[in-house]
């Protein structure tokens, strides 16, 4: 059987939404990972496994691994699924699909702020420049979703008093799982090609304590800002 990742927990284990059509989802554990790790792992993966009742009534995957189905549109797979298993609710279903920050999806993440990881990359992308903006920053997209962006996705300028200017490189990571702090050290690599002394991991889910670490060794030249700055941001926007 097959089905793709609709949840993952940062304590080793999730969910998959079977591609049988039953309405329960799957749930899998790390242990029974083949051939990828729980770190690799990303909502809307698609992945193949085998399965067997549990004492509770459900169903949990063994021997789960990735699928030889043809590969699908990611994006596309969990809106289908979500509207095949839940009709009723399918106007709130993931927005994966949305290429545009809007005030109407504003507003909407406003009121369900948990769905601010299933957001396209390039919509956070543009949700963190609208944060910076309204801090005084002049701002930058470096790269597209579809373009290479050199570890850097944001360049954000502002005018200090004296005629000083304060630059930033901003790297943003929209996922439901903790972050590391390999993210961490590819900035910090990328930061000098932009001339940016300082440098900003903005992610839709919380950081670990490694990660946590990782910034006290590069001596505070890199801010994280996790799900919960993102949210208050998110509130103090102005929409237009």
């Amino acid at each position: 059987m097959w089905g793709f990742v609709k949840t993952i927990k940062e304590q080793g284990f999730g969910f998959l939404a079977p591609s049988d059509g039953d309405a329960k989802d799957v749930f899998f554990h790390k242990d029974s990972l083949v051939g990828i790790t729980f770190d690799e792992l990303r909502v809307g993966d698609v992945l193949s496994f085998d399965y067997e009742e549990n004492p509770r009534g459900g169903r949990s995957a063994i021997s789960v691994g990735r699928n030889g189905e043809p590969q699908f549109d990611q994006e596309l797979l969990v809106v289908n699924s979500f509207a095949a298993q839940a009709p009723a609710a399918a106007e709130a279903s993931p927005i994966a699909s949305v290429r545009t920050l809007t005030d109407d999806l504003l507003r909407r993440l406003r009121r369900n702020p948990k769905e601010l990881s299933q957001l396209h990359s390039g919509v956070f992308e543009e949700l963190v420049a609208e944060i910076f903006k309204s801090e005084g920053y002049e701002t930058e997209i470096i790269g597209r979703f579809n373009q290479p962006d050199g570890g850097v996705d944001i360049i954000a300028v502002r005018r200090e008093i004296g005629g000083m200017t304060f630059r930033c490189a901003i790297q943003c990571k929209c996922s439901g799982k903790s972050i590391s702090a390999e993210p961490l050290r590819s900035l910090r690599g990328s930061m000098d090609r932009y001339q940016a002394p300082y440098g900003v991991l903005a992610t839709t889910s919380f950081f670990t304590q490694p990660a946590r670490d990782e910034v006290k060794a590069y001596l505070w030249m890199i801010g994280l800002r996790d799900y919960d700055n993102i949210v208050a941001a998110l509130n103090r926007l102005q929409l237009h």
